[in-house]
């Protein structure tokens, strides 16, 4: 799953929903500025951040689980695409299932000094 952004941003945290039913990631793999992955280049390339979400999914009603990730923002402080790799799955299933993806974060404003004006 590639996110792209109109302008570089400050990541602080992801926010997955997905079925109770076993189908939830278990593994999930971010890269950072890295568009255009395929499944091998993903399984190649090293992470900007892995997590191991075993344990972390919570209840969210309706039959769904909920996982609140907050990311290391020193590593993410300059984005422009998000790639997160879902290697597998809660259950082992041959299927991951999302619901939902909400990417937590801040537009960095570029700040441009004209010079003789300070």
């Amino acid at each position: 799953l590639e996110i792209g952004f109109t302008g570089a941003v400050r990541l602080q945290r992801l926010e997955l929903r997905a079925p109770g039913d076993g189908r939830a990631p278990r593994n999930v793999h971010l890269y950072m500025n890295s568009p255009s992955m395929d499944f091998n280049s993903a399984e190649a390339a090293v992470a900007t951040e892995s997590l191991d979400l075993v344990g972390k999914w919570l209840p969210a009603g309706d039959s769904d689980v909920l996982c609140q990730l907050p990311l290391n923002v020193a590593r993410f402080r300059s984005v422009n695409t998000l790639t997160v790799f879902i290697a597998d799955s809660v259950d082992d299933t041959d299927t991951t299932a999302l619901r939902l993806v909400t990417v937590v974060g801040a537009r960095i404003h570029k700040v441009t000094v004209m010079p003789g004006v300070l």
